[in-house]
């Protein structure tokens, strides 16, 4: 059978105070069950059963029914928490709904995906789950339809934190298949004499030190686990929020597996909430500048995802949802799936060390300044740049379409000498998300779609169409030019966010391999 184990962190050492909301005993409806004598000195359980909920539908369907026809349909729900000391640590078994009920915040974050990633074979993986760091955050699901080795999956650990790995052990006496994230999910076959001794095993593979190169990521970026620092890192992110200005703050579902079931949400205090359609870092900063005390735990304000009928599917914290990346003191942090971490310098140093390798066009020297001041718009630069330059073509908002993908803009400006300029204003991460995808997109379309290359040459003005032959997919000679706009005193692109020159690295490395030519320029903000 397959069971979920939960170990708590090291501050834990007794089967107490371990409840959501830092309670001392357990939510309503759960109650203590008696265990035999043997299991008591290391055990203790607790049930929730019959627990009622009114579908959502029926309030939704009701007015078209007779009075009474709906009366009396609930939803049932039965959940149980086994807790275990083993080796002076405590460990939580959750069935059903469980889980909800326990503090997320006390467990060993990463203890399933360091348990899987230590049990596995080296060919035995099915599944991973991925996601990179930025506030325009995209996560990923991949399953093989056979056990295999990890370079099978092809996802870019230079931008992705793996999240959760799944697949066969190496040792088949401890499962026969594992999966893990912060719950290790383990199917095996097991007795509950016998518990105790599976999760001493589970603990002994959670403190290998695996050196296999398929996890090097699992090395560049750790998790921050010493508590002062965690707390100074945590007041830096309150502090952004209270501000409500900070652009590198995005927001991303802790757990992507129940996504197709959530239909809204619940976000707030114990005493204030309000339901939200989506995960919205506006709607969040909005509700805490209208109810949020300046000395309140933000980071403790919780969200409740649920379905059509109403059921909770998952509670989870702010913090669990918060994606942010900051420099504390000379290091890089970055904040997602409730936790902090510290990006290996000597990654870092390779990120800086190939950024600098990219054709910077000399600042001031091509494009005009943006007026900041008097906040002028993406669009409005745009023109004034195709007045000024003369040749230029404004493709800004003149999309093109073709069968197989969605309308395109092909690029803000086009120069006469074959360069795509992408224009944007300011460095906010999620924006920059946005311009590097546009321009692969754009340029992978040029490159292998002739209807594209039409509709686009169509779209220039004459003396720059003979630039673009629809027959040939040659790109040898164009460029991509990423043009941002940030204040003189900036370094571009030293001065990005770390993980938008993380993402600029990848779509620069895929735009190389495509033939084009990729530039940057830094547009003076005025």
């Amino acid at each position: 059978m397959q069971l979920s184990y939960y170990l708590f962190d090291e501050s834990i050492n007794k089967i107490q105070n371990i409840w959501k909301d830092g309670a001392k005993s357990p939510p309503d409806g759960y109650k203590k069950i008696r265990l035999k004598t043997e299991f008591r000195p290391w055990a203790d359980a607790y049930l929730c059963e019959n627990k009622p909920s009114i579908p959502a539908w029926v309030e939704f369907v009701g007015p078209c029914c007779v009075t009474g026809a709906l009366v009396g349909v609930e939803n049932i729900s039965n959940s149980l928490v086994l807790l275990l000391k083993v080796k002076n640590r405590v460990f939580a078994i959750c069935f059903g709904y469980g889980h909800t009920a326990i503090a997320q915040d006390l467990l060993e974050a990463d203890f399933g995906l360091w348990v899987t990633a230590n049990s596995l074979r080296k060919d035995g993986v099915r599944a991973i789950q991925a996601r990179n760091i930025d506030p325009t955050t995209i996560s990923r699901h991949l399953v093989v339809n056979h056990d295999s080795e990890m370079f099978i999956f092809d996802v870019d650990f230079l931008l992705n934190i793996l999240t959760s790995l799944e697949g066969t052990p190496a040792d088949p006496t401890l499962g026969m298949r594992i999966r893990g994230r912060d719950a290790c999910y383990l199917t095996s076959k097991i007795s509950i004499e016998k518990l105790k001794e599976k999760c001493a095993e589970l603990l002994k593979a959670f403190k290998l030190k695996r050196k296999d190169d398929a996890f090097q990521m699992l090395r560049d970026v750790r998790h921050v686990k010493n508590k002062p620092r965690q707390k100074e890192l945590d007041d830096a992110l309150e502090q952004s929020l209270q501000q409500g200005v900070d652009t590198s703050i995005g927001l991303v579902l802790p757990d992507i597996g129940a996504y197709e079931k959530i239909t809204h949400y619940d976000f707030g205090s114990s005493s204030k909430r309000t339901k939200l359609d989506d995960l919205s870092i506006a709607e969040v900063i909005d509700w805490i500048g209208k109810h949020a005390r300046s000395n309140a735990h933000l980071l403790r304000l919780t969200f409740e995802s649920y379905d059509l009928d109403d059921n909770l599917i998952k509670r989870f914290s702010l913090k669990q949802a918060l994606v942010f990346q900051t420099i504390y003191k000379g290091d890089t942090y970055v904040h997602t799936l409730g936790r902090w971490y510290r990006i290996a310098a000597d990654f870092v140093d390779r990120v800086n060390s190939d950024i600098g390798k990219i054709d910077s066009i000399p600042k001031g020297t091509w494009l005009p300044d943006i007026d900041q001041t008097n906040k002028e718009s993406e669009g409005d630069y745009n023109e004034r740049v195709q007045h000024t330059q003369k040749g230029w073509a404004l493709l800004d908002k003149k999309n093109v379409r073709i069968v197989g993908a969605s309308q395109i803009e092909v690029a803000d400006l086009f120069t006469p000498a074959k360069q795509f300029v992408h224009v944007k204003r300011h460095t906010r991460s999620a924006t920059l998300s946005h311009l590097f995808a546009q321009g692969t997109v754009s340029a992978r379309l040029f490159k292998d779609y002739p209807e594209y290359r039409k509709k686009m040459k169509a779209k220039l003005p004459s003396k720059l169409k003979p630039l673009v032959d629809p027959k040939s997919s040659n790109v040898s000679g164009f460029s991509v030019v990423y043009a941002i706009s940030a204040p003189p005193s900036k370094n571009l692109p030293g001065d990005l966010p770390f993980f938008s020159k993380v993402n600029m690295l990848q779509h620069a490395r895929e735009l190389d391999r495509m033939g084009y030519k990729v530039e940057f320029y830094h547009i003076h903000e005025k």
